[in-house]
């Protein structure tokens, strides 16, 4: 089974996980909680110098304890598709520079 490398790790974001992990913290911590029971986010997907703070606040809104799958929706930046793209069926997780991300089959 093939693992998805992080394509744009280095560019758009760091591909150092302490760095990486100092970003997200640097932006959580500084992006407030609301009281409202979040269901579903939509979060930017730019380049972290562009979005993280945006996206930190979004994320900031969940509970961990109540995620119990996460459906990620992005477009084509390359070619058009006239419909949806999955991963290949021998994809079994995607990497990120914070270890892999094992993708839910069922």
């Amino acid at each position: 089974m093939a693992v998805r490398r992080a394509a744009h790790a280095g560019s758009w974001y760091s591909s150092d996980p302490g760095e990486l992990t100092q970003l997200f913290d640097r932006c959580l911590a500084t992006a407030e909680k609301t009281e409202e029971n979040v269901i579903a986010l939509i979060c930017p997907h730019a380049g972290y110098a562009y979005c993280a703070r945006t996206a930190a606040w979004a994320w900031r809104q969940v509970s961990p304890e109540n995620v119990r799958r996460v459906f990620v929706l992005g477009p084509s930046h390359h070619v058009f598709l006239p419909g949806c793209a999955l991963p290949a069926s021998s994809v079994r997780a995607y990497a990120t520079p914070l270890g892999d991300i094992s993708l839910d089959t069922a």
